[in-house]
């Protein structure tokens, strides 16, 4: 037909011979012969059709292919088929949806993007990879307990205590040497470490006293609880047995303990400094020393001065006496 002789004619010029003569060769003949298979045909057919040829022309401007030409390099193939798998897509699939981008155009904020590069830093990361040792995990997940979270919130209130108790720990542990109670001396401090030392402290339980170390031997520090002296009865807030003086062993000597001097109150302790006095008689000052009685008088004698000596009684001298009234004029 007419068209067909038109189509040899054409396909008979120099250039499209030499491009068949191009075409023949053995290995392009066999590339035509694998792009002849039903798939590839399909294929083919396919990217002919009208959007993907528009596609195509869109793609083949030379910033597309530049692109494309970088992307073709070996190392992003290579990156390109290891985040093409299974799991990669699977998770590209969820950070692609709608609350997971808003999150990350919220992070994305200047302050955040900061933060991060503060987090960044050799010394934080080296302190996160610290944290993130398998140990420190373990302590952390032990301090995760819910005992343990309890525990600190019952601590935190009281974290000033816990300052100030450590802050005196020194003293406590000294404290801890020096002081123990039990039955019997011992020979070892309270917290087992060496010999007891001077100044150590021990009540003893059995014997219900106080006891201290003075280098060499324990001694009572204090009486025994029996040994005091207690409230009255008539204080309510005791019911003790109250006690007095008579209920001493020595009431003598229990006064001579506390007042001296045999036990008579001294005058430079506000007492007499003598034991009894005279009945009826008249006290005379002496000093420092112990206070002086006169005599009894007798009716109508008169306390007479003596020169150097305690004034004594005596009889009125003649002429000293009057009968019913004495009168100045």
């Amino acid at each position: 037909t007419a068209d067909v002789v038109a189509d040899m004619n054409t396909l008979a010029t120099a250039d499209v011979v030499a491009d068949m003569n191009t075409l023949a060769t053995p290995d392009i003949v066999a590339d035509m012969n694998a792009l002849a298979v039903t798939d590839v045909l399909a294929d083919m057919a396919a990217l002919a059709e009208t959007d993907v040829l528009a596609d195509m022309a869109t793609l083949a401007v030379p910033d597309i292919i530049s692109d494309m030409n970088t992307l073709a390099v070996a190392d992003v193939i290579s990156d390109m088929n290891t985040l093409a798998t299974a799991d990669i897509v699977s998770d590209m699939n969820t950070l692609a949806n709608a609350d997971v981008i808003a999150d990350m155009n919220t992070l994305a904020t200047a302050d955040i993007v900061a933060d991060m590069n503060t987090l960044a830093t050799a010394d934080v990361v080296a302190d996160m990879n610290t944290l993130g040792t398998a140990d420190v995990v373990n302590d952390m997940n032990v301090l995760g307990t819910s005992q343990n979270v309890t525990n600190m919130n019952t601590l935190a209130p009281i974290s000033g205590d816990i300052t100030t108790t450590a802050g005196v720990s020194t003293s406590v542990t000294a404290y801890a040497k020096q002081y123990s109670t039990g039955s019997g001396d011992i020979s070892t401090r309270a917290d087992g470490t060496g010999t007891v030392a001077q100044g150590d402290l021990r009540f003893r339980s059995d014997t219900t006293t106080m006891r201290v170390y003075n280098g060499s031997a324990w001694e009572d520090a204090a009486p025994g609880a029996g040994n005091y002296y207690t409230k009255s009865d008539s204080d309510t807030r005791y019911t003790q047995r109250s006690l007095n003086l008579s209920d001493l062993a020595s009431a003598a000597t229990a006064r001579t303990n506390l007042f001296g001097n045999g036990g008579v109150l001294e005058v430079n302790a506000g007492g007499s400094g003598a034991a009894t006095h005279t009945q009826y008689g008249v006290l005379v000052g002496a000093g420092t020393n112990a206070v002086h009685s006169t005599a009894a008088g007798t009716a109508g004698q008169v306390l007479t001065a003596q020169a150097g000596a305690n004034p004594i009684w005596a009889n009125a001298a003649s002429g000293y006496s009057f009968a019913t009234q004495f009168k100045f004029s």
